[in-house]
């Protein structure tokens, strides 16, 4: 299933990141299925479709991927807004970037995150950070320049 045939990607240009920063990915509101055979949650074929997309040469490999919800959907797509676990999308970001961060939406959960890959200590120079509850907060990486 190519993906990015119904679902638009959109590419941009940045100037001020580090050299070494090739490619980040934003998403939002990735609440959706994939159509046909496996009915998985959309943020997991959209994964799968950067990682063509790179491995094509069409894109860089993404430095990180930032999540924000929603990001789940019921499995019969009956109504939007079902709540649920979305586990599966950190994992198929998570392993194809080195830097994970997600906001969860007012219909995500996280099922089991202490499962989540190696990326996930918060300590370590490769992790995922998911952020849910009603606070807002400034997370610090240390290839992002800092600002006053």
């Amino acid at each position: 299933m190519r993906l990015c045939n119904r679902l638009p990607f959109y590419r941009a240009y940045a100037t001020g990141l580090p050299d070494h920063v090739k490619g980040i990915v934003l998403t939002s509101d990735l609440q959706g299925r994939e159509a046909g055979g496996q009915n998985r949650l959309l943020g997991v074929s959209v994964a799968e479709a950067l990682v063509g997309l790179s491995r094509e040469g069409l894109i860089p490999a993404p430095d990180a991927v930032f999540l924000c919800g929603d990001l789940y959907d019921y499995p019969d797509c009956h109504k939007r807004g079902g709540t649920g676990p979305v586990d599966e999308v950190f994992q198929a970001f998570s392993a194809m970037t080195p830097e994970v961060v997600g906001v969860l939406g007012n219909h995500d959960q996280m099922e089991y995150p202490e499962a989540l890959p190696d990326n996930t200590p918060t300590t370590s120079p490769s992790r995922t950070v998911v952020l849910s509850g009603s606070t807002s907060g400034c997370c610090t990486w240390p290839w992002l320049p800092r600002t006053a």
